[in-house]
């Protein structure tokens, strides 16, 4: 067991956090007595850097081991000796500032190198992570899901990767890489509507036969039976003139009944007079209501349930000027009231919960989690700042939970703490610099603390591990990513360490309004610690889906 310092301390300062970074390695040195006459003597050597390449490994696989050795001094003729250690696998040379490592078993190794010259001699650790990587879909995917066995997932991919016309499939991938549509693929699915029943026995998808979103082309609701590997409409709404009806955002309910969704129905009439009401489809019945049907208001939409399923959520602007909050309609024993005089304001963001006008393209749901444990949402407003609407049975609190630019919220599996992505100041040599950051914070919006940051990197596709540990996430560096993962209670590492080898960050199909804006990247973990990841490419030996053992990062 490694004894960690961690002597970091984090402030949350209005819309900034500031992080004292910490090595990122050990690193010791011992000096030496020179026989150099003091013009020519040389300087102390350190130690900058040890990379891996790649930067993770399957056992077996052959890791490139590289110190970087730096001076003030250019040392003519005093050139370091160089001789490596490990705490397992074996080297095929280890006397050379590049050497060969063959990786052992699955696990986290320590791998040291020790540079020595006629001043000083100094070492330096590194963790390399040791895991099988596998390739289980050789194809454009992502919103992956895990079945219940652990082994098995869903996933959606497209025939390409253009903003419109996307065509989605649900589908489900085995262990092996076998793959089965369920259901048939409609053309023009947007993905981002698109969502899976808690206990993973269908989906639901909007589908344009033309193109997503017009209102000159019907938008419905079709639910995708995993089962039976068939899909069937449970959107309903007339045309106007040749206006056609939209519907959108569905969310299903924590027991995968009922299953809420907006919808706009049109008008012969100016845009204006077109209504946005929140729809529920009953599974059980099968019948569907407008729950907002008999409110004067008609600008709601993205509902959601409640964890605790007391309240039906949803965005509005009550006033018609362009003020949206969240509201909630009160639930009892599986009843919603649908009156007015029931609804209940739950958030006050001064109305900035939502930006735009409503009906247009720029108008879009903001992202918002769920507590798995307790009734607690986090939205990230579009004032670019977190909120947890802490709900009760009657009513809600809210809380500002940092900022700016939240994104990739991620509740750990007991729901005591939220993990996001956020803008976050560093201090570095040259003074402090904005870059990205993982971010926790706990359920009641206290103690924020800043796990990772490193200028220059980013950091997406945030995932916990079933036990709560670990923090697992996408790095990006230039034109490469990767996969690491970060121990929160520094019983492993003490820092981040890649899990997965290196893959192009850079491609069309994850860039912003391509591929990745229809699709989830997030990481899913299965069974017996194999965590399933998306991956993009230039070519087809990294693209699609793959899995890594990690397995070794428990002690």
């Amino acid at each position: 067991m490694k004894t960690i310092d961690r002597g970091n301390r984090f402030w949350l300062l209005g819309a900034s956090i500031v992080l004292g970074m910490a090595l990122t390695m050990a690193a010791c040195s011992d000096d030496k007595t020179s026989d150099i006459t003091d013009g020519d003597a040389s300087q102390p050597i350190a130690i900058q850097n040890i990379i891996a390449s790649p930067k993770s490994a399957s056992p077996g696989d052959t890791l490139m081991l590289s110190v970087i050795v730096v001076s003030d001094s250019p040392n003519v003729g005093d050139i370091p000796t160089v001789a490596w250690t490990a705490s397992g696998g074996a080297f095929l040379e280890n006397n050379q500032a590049t050497v060969r490592w063959v990786a052992p078993v699955g696990g986290v190794y320590s791998v040291t190198a020790r540079a020595t010259n006629s001043i000083n001699s100094v070492s330096s650790t590194a963790d390399v992570f040791v895991g099988g990587v596998a390739s289980v879909v050789a194809s454009q995917a992502g919103a992956i899901r895990v079945l219940p066995n652990g082994t098995d997932i869903y996933y959606s991919r497209t025939l390409n990767n253009l903003a419109l016309g996307v065509e989605v499939f649900s589908v489900m991938a085995g262990a092996v890489g076998d793959a089965v549509e369920i259901p048939a693929a409609l053309d023009g699915v947007t993905n981002d509507f698109l969502a899976y029943a808690p206990d993973l026995s269908f989906e639901v998808h909007a589908a344009d036969s033309v193109v997503p979103g017009s209102d000159t082309n019907p938008v419905h609701l079709y639910l995708g039976d995993f089962a039976t590997k068939s899909f069937r409409r449970i959107s309903s709404g007339a045309p106007a003139a040749d206006r056609y009806p939209g519907f959108a955002d569905p969310d299903v309910s924590s027991d995968s009944r009922y299953i809420a969704y907006g919808g706009m129905l049109p008008t012969p009439l100016a845009i204006g007079a077109d209504t946005f009401d929140v729809f529920v489809y009953d599974r059980a019945t099968p019948s569907r209501q407008n729950v907002t049907r008999t409110h004067s208001n008609h600008r709601n939409a993205f509902p959601t349930w409640s964890t605790d399923h007391r309240w039906l959520t949803f965005v509005s602007d009550r006033s018609a000027r362009g003020q949206w909050d969240l509201y909630g309609m009160p639930i009892t024993g599986g009843v919603i009231n649908t009156a007015q005089a029931s609804l209940v304001r739950l958030s006050n963001t001064g109305g900035l919960l939502v930006a735009g006008s409503i009906g247009t393209v720029g108008f879009r749901k903001p992202q918002m989690a769920w507590n798995p444990v307790t009734p607690t949402l986090a939205v990230v407003a579009s004032d670019g700042f977190l909120y947890l609407i802490i709900t009760t049975p009657g009513g809600a609190t809210q809380v500002s939970a940092g900022g700016p630019s939240p994104d990739n919220l991620a509740w750990s599996p007991d729901g005591s703490m939220l993990a996001f992505q956020a803008t976050v100041i560093v201090d570095t040599p040259t003074g402090q610099v904005a870059t990205s950051g993982v971010v926790t914070v706990s359920s009641n919006g206290s103690n924020s603390q800043v796990r990772v940051a490193r200028a220059g990197d980013t950091f997406a596709d945030i995932a916990w591990s079933p036990n709560g540990q670990w923090l697992v996430y996408r790095a990006t560096r230039g034109s490469s990513a990767w996969f690491e993962a970060f121990d929160l209670d520094g019983s492993t590492v003490s820092v981040p360490i890649p899990i997965t080898p290196s893959d192009p960050a850079a491609s069309a199909l994850n860039s912003l309004g391509g591929y990745r804006g229809f699709m989830s990247m997030r990481p899913a973990w299965g069974s017996q610690n194999i965590l399933f990841y998306t991956t993009f490419g230039t070519g087809a030996a990294t693209v699609g889906i793959r899995s890594v053992d990690v397995s070794g990062l428990t002690p």
